[in-house]
């Protein structure tokens, strides 16, 4: 026999949409050097988080997090069945090749280049480093046949080996950071769902490989349904989140045309697309991120109705430079994935839509819909247990809830849902309705209808501006 309690199920289409105390608490899952893997930790501050989780993806995202929008931020360390791969090292110039050489895996996304400084044999030539392509380099230091410095930060170890270097040569190379199987993911979220901290939003670091763009996307869509799936488990449970995910780099166009990203839609998802370049908060270096640790503090920043690209807002913090804009490059919108774009005549990146992976005409297709809808299942879950197992007078004639009853049952759910929905302008109405129809005596069952009327927003502004020449004008 089912117990007493409420049942909150989300109603869409009800916008006609053509087919064209949590909030902004989140937790971020991905792969660390430190911690403990499947163990759901609480930052307030980076260095914290820097001395818990070490060095890696999950570490560089976290900080810039909480660098820009502050804590706290749960985080969730994910086992790396696959480790991290260092790329072919290419010598520019005559020094020894191969020459330098690397050990140990590594525990991010690197584009390396080092380069000799002073000629000689190892110990007396002199080097310095660059792990973000060249936009900050080390101190120079000497060469010698194991270099440890980098290793604590970076899991590598630098090798030389004998041989005459040449000042100006350069040993260049890429890495792939460590990745997480499916399985490790599912671990990493079924901890967090079994803890008792709630959250708005999880953020899955990291994403997909795949020998191909069609790979790539069969797999993206593999991650995503495995993540929709826990969200769908986290809502029955009266957790009601959806996931930010990263989605792979491809060809501009392959996702747009992909029929199996066509044939997969789920509001609990928010894919995003794109690459940004932050200062690390770990290393001080520049380093590439997905646009999904942009999003995240302007999402946590703001209230749930607000529309992650308003202009008023101002750019992203600390996004110093964007791989594809959606301005130039349309595309990733239309496909339902979240993009950055840039404004003429204003500086800085902005998100173009926050766009969830909802199918094409859906009320939840828009972030701040799914944000302020996700908030009205939480007030009214909370308002309603009030009534549960409560005694509800019935008419002696019909046995149907006494007029009276209803009434004083809507004020009192409306007044809640009023005070954390309209009155700070999350929405512009609220309306709740009790079945007076339902045999409450027969069936124990008292159908309630919550209806939130969403605000609008103002993504298209047609302005007219001409000259005009008063003395011609009709007085």
């Amino acid at each position: 026999m089912a117990l007493p309690d409420v049942t909150v199920s989300i109603i869409d289409g009800a916008l006609g949409l053509s087919a064209g105390a949590l909030e902004g608490l989140h937790a971020k899952i991905g792969v660390s050097s430190g911690g403990t893997a499947n163990t759901v930790y609480s930052f307030g501050d980076q260095t914290t988080a820097k001395n818990t989780l070490g060095a890696g993806p999950l570490v560089e995202d976290i900080a810039f997090h909480l660098a820009v929008a502050g804590g706290p931020a749960l985080a969730v360390p994910v086992a790396a069945s696959n480790v991290g791969t260092v790329g072919t090292i290419t010598r520019v110039g005559t020094s020894p090749s191969p020459g330098l050489g690397t050990s140990g895996t590594p525990r991010d996304k690197y584009d390396v280049i080092a380069e000799i400084v002073t000629g000689g044999a190892v110990a007396t030539a002199s080097f310095k480093i660059s792990f973000d392509g060249g936009a900050t380099y080390s101190p120079v230091y000497a060469t010698a046949a194991s270099v440890t410095t980098f290793v604590a930060a970076t899991g590598l170890t630098l090798t030389f080996v004998a041989g005459t270097y040449v000042a100006g040569d350069t040993y260049t190379f890429s890495t792939v950071a460590p990745t997480y199987s499916a399985s490790d993911l599912n671990t990493a979220l079924d901890a967090l769902l079994a803890d008792s901290r709630e959250v708005e939003y999880v953020h899955v670091v990291g994403t997909v490989g795949g020998a191909t763009d069609a790979d790539k996307i069969t797999n993206f869509v593999a991650l995503a349904s495995a993540v929709a799936t826990k969200m769908a488990t986290a809502e029955a449970a009266k957790r009601w989140e959806f996931a930010i995910l990263e989605k792979p780099e491809t060809a501009e166009g392959a996702f747009e045309a992909s029929a199996t990203w066509a044939a997969f839609a789920s509001r609990y998802i928010v894919a995003v697309g794109g690459r940004i370049t932050i200062q690390s908060q770990v290393s001080g270096r520049q380093t590439s991120r997905s646009l999904a640790a942009a999003l995240t503090p302007r999402t946590s920043l703001t209230p749930v109705q607000e529309h992650p690209g308003k202009v008023a807002r101002g750019p992203l913090p600390g996004v110093l430079a964007m791989s594809r804009d959606e301005r130039s490059t349309p595309g990733l919108d239309t496909a339902r994935i979240t993009s950055g774009r840039t404004f003429s005549g204003t500086n800085g990146f902005y998100i173009t839509n926050g766009k969830t992976a909802a199918a094409n005409g859906s009320d939840y297709a828009d972030l701040p819909n799914l944000r302020v809808i996700n908030k009205a299942c939480r007030v009214a879950n909370a308002a309603l247990l009030r009534w549960v197992n409560d005694t509800v007078r019935v008419d002696k004639v019909t046995g149907k809830i006494l007029e009276v009853e209803a009434k004083a049952i809507e004020a009192f759910v409306n007044a809640l849902l009023f005070a954390a929905l309209v009155s700070p302008k999350s929405a512009s109405a609220v309306d709740i309705v009790v079945n007076r129809e339902a045999n409450i005596l027969s069936t124990k069952t008292m159908p309630v209808s919550v209806r939130i009327t969403p605000v609008g927003y103002a993504s298209f502004i047609p302005v007219d501006i001409g000259l005009v020449n008063p003395a011609l004008q009709v007085v």
